[in-house]
C-alpha cells in the first residue's frame, strides 16, 4: 500500500467522524464528491474562485513565479462557516445537513493539517495547494511529497492577487474554506479506497478530480504535474517556474527575507531620443506591488536595489494604481492610463526557438554628428546563441565602425533570459513577448528587439 505523505494523510476514521458517532470504515460518499464538483454550479464557483485568488488561469501565472521571492500570507479572516454552507446549498433541502456537518468535518481536519505543516490557518494558498495537490494525486494517482507540497504551497503564494486581498473578509475566508474542504474531501476519499477498494467509485473520484482542477486551475488535469519544481504545465511554451529561481529584485532593506514583488509588465508609451530627435516609443514598464511602477527592465533584476535606482534613474521611478477596469500610471505628471490593454507575458521556462533577432538604435543627422547601432541575437533550438553588436559614427565628414561577436548558451527562467558567455561571463536580460503579438517580436532588457 502507497504511504501518505503527511501534507494529505487525514485518514477516513480521523478526518471524517461520521454522523452516527461511529468511526467510518468505508470512503465519503462518491455521490456526495460528485454533487459538490460535477454540478455546473460548483464548477462555475471554483472559477470565480480561481479568479478572485489569482486573477487569472494558473499557466499563465507560473513563468511570473520565477521572478518572485516569498511572499507573506494571504490569511482570510472573516466569518467561519460560508464554505462549508456554500457547498452543502447546492444539495437538496433534505440532505443538507448532513452534508453541511460533513463539510465541517473535513475543514476541522484541513485545519489539523495546516498545524501539523506549520501553515497559519486562513492561508488561502495553503488551502489551494491542497486541492491542487490531492486532484493531481488521485486523477495520476501518484504521491506528493511533504518537501514538494511546501514548494507548491511557496510558489502559490507569491501568485495571490493582490485583489484577493481586497475583497471582504467574509469572501475571503468563504473562499479559503471550499478550496481546503475540496482538497480534503478527494484526499481522504483516495486514502479510504486505497483501503477499501471500488473500481466504480475510483473511476468516479477521478473524474471529479479532473473536474476540481479544470476548473480551478484553467487547464485540464493531464496537462499539469506537481513535482519538486512545483506546479508545471505541458506545452508549448507553457513550462512552469523552477522551484529555486534567480534571486528576485529587492531592496536592500528587505533582503533578508522580503523583497518586491512583480505583479504584471505592460506597455506604455513614452518619449525618446531617436533619428532626427524626439520620438514616441513603446516600452515595457514593470508594476511592483505596494504601487510602485519602474521603467527599469534594463538593470539587473537579481541585483535590483530599488532604493539606489530611485537615487541614479529618479526618472525611471513611478506609482501605478487599479482604476475600474484599467491601470493608471503616474510618474513626473498628473495620474494617466497605461497607453496599451495589452500586457507582456514570459517566454515561459525552458523556451527554445531558431531565429534571428534585431534592434536598430541611434541618434543625430540634420547636418550633425549621427551615431547609429544594430544588435542582433541569433538563437538556436540547441540552446545557442550568438550576439552581434556593430555601431557606426559620422562626425564632420568622418566614419568610423566597431562590430563584436559572443557567443554561449541561453536559457529562459521565468521573465528572465540567462545568456552564459563562452567567456565563462553570465548575463540576465528580462525577456518577454506581449500577450498578442507572439515571438515575432522579443522586448530583452525592455528594448525590442523584431525578428529577421
Amino acid at each position: 500500500m502507497r504511504r501518505w505523505p503527511a501534507v494529505l494523510l487525514l485518514s477516513a476514521a480521523t478526518a471524517l467522524t461520521p454522523l452516527t458517532g461511529h468511526a467510518r470504515t468505508t470512503p465519503p460518499r462518491p455521490d456526495l464528491a460528485a454533487a459538490a464538483g460535477g454540478t455546473h454550479a460548483a464548477r462555475a464557483a471554483l472559477e470565480r474562485d480561481r479568479l478572485l485568488v489569482f486573477g487569472g488561469d494558473l499557466a499563465d501565472l507560473v513563468g511570473r513565479a520565477a521572478l518572485l521571492p516569498p511572499a507573506s500570507a494571504a490569511l482570510a479572516s472573516g466569518r467561519k462557516g460560508g464554505g462549508a454552507a456554500s457547498l452543502a446549498a447546492a444539495y437538496p433541502a433534505a440532505e443538507r445537513p448532513k452534508a453541511q456537518q460533513l463539510f465541517t468535518e473535513l475543514l476541522a481536519g484541513y485545519h489539523q493539517l495546516e498545524a501539523r505543516l506549520g501553515i497559519a490557518e486562513g492561508d488561502v494558498a495553503g488551502a489551494a495547494a491542497a486541492l491542487i495537490a490531492a486532484g493531481y494525486m488521485a486523477d495520476q494517482d501518484r504521491d506528493v511529497s511533504d518537501a514538494d507540497f511546501r514548494i507548491l504551497h511557496r510558489q502559490l503564494r507569491t501568485m495571490i492577487s493582490p485583489g484577493f486581498r481586497k475583497i471582504s473578509p467574509d469572501r475571503q475566508r468563504e473562499t479559503y474554506e471550499r478550496l481546503a474542504i475540496l482538497g480534503t474531501y478527494i484526499a481522504v476519499t483516495r486514502s479510504a479506497l486505497k483501503q477499501r477498494p471500488d473500481v466504480a467509485a475510483e473511476r468516479q473520484l477521478r473524474a471529479v478530480s479532473e473536474t476540481y482542477l479544470a476548473s480551478f486551475v484553467g487547464r485540464a488535469a493531464n496537462e499539469l504535474t506537481v513535482d519538486g519544481r512545483g506546479l508545471r504545465f505541458a506545452g508549448a511554451g507553457r513550462a512552469a517556474a523552477v522551484p529555486a529561481p534567480p534571486p528576485a529584485p529587492t531592496t536592500r532593506s528587505q533582503a533578508a527575507g522580503g523583497g518586491v514583488i512583480v505583479d504584471r509588465i505592460v506597455f506604455d508609451m513614452s518619449v525618446t531620443a531617436g533619428f532626427g530627435g524626439a520620438a514616441m516609443q513603446v516600452r515595457p514598464v514593470m508594476l511592483l506591488s505596494g504601487g510602485v511602477a519602474c521603467r527599469c527592465l534594463d538593470e539587473d533584476l537579481a541585483s535590483l536595489d530599488l532604493s539606489d535606482l530611485r537615487r541614479r534613474r529618479p526618472e525611471a521611478m513611478g506609482a501605478w494604481r487599479q482604476a475600474g477596469d484599467g491601470l493608471q500610471v503616474k510618474w513626473a505628471e498628473k495620474w494617466r492610463p497605461v497607453t496599451f490593454r495589452v500586457q507582456a507575458k514570459p517566454l515561459g521556462d525552458g523556451w527554445r526557438t531558431s531565429g534571428t533577432y534585431e534592434r536598430l538604435s541611434g541618434f543625430g543627422g540634420a547636418g550633425g554628428p549621427m551615431v547609429a547601432a544594430s544588435r542582433t541575437l541569433t538563437l538556436s533550438n540547441d540552446g545557442g546563441f550568438a550576439l552581434n553588436t556593430n555601431a557606426g559614427t559620422n562626425a564632420g565628414g568622418v566614419a568610423s565602425r566597431s562590430s563584436k561577436t559572443r557567443s554561449g548558451r541561453y536559457q529562459v527562467k521565468g521573465w528572465v533570459l540567462v545568456l552564459r558567455y563562452d567567456d565563462g561571463r553570465t548575463e540576465g536580460l528580462t525577456a518577454m513577448t506581449s500577450a498578442e503579438g507572439g515571438a515575432s517580436t522579443l522586448w530583452l532588457a525592455g528594448s525590442s528587439y523584431e525578428r529577421r
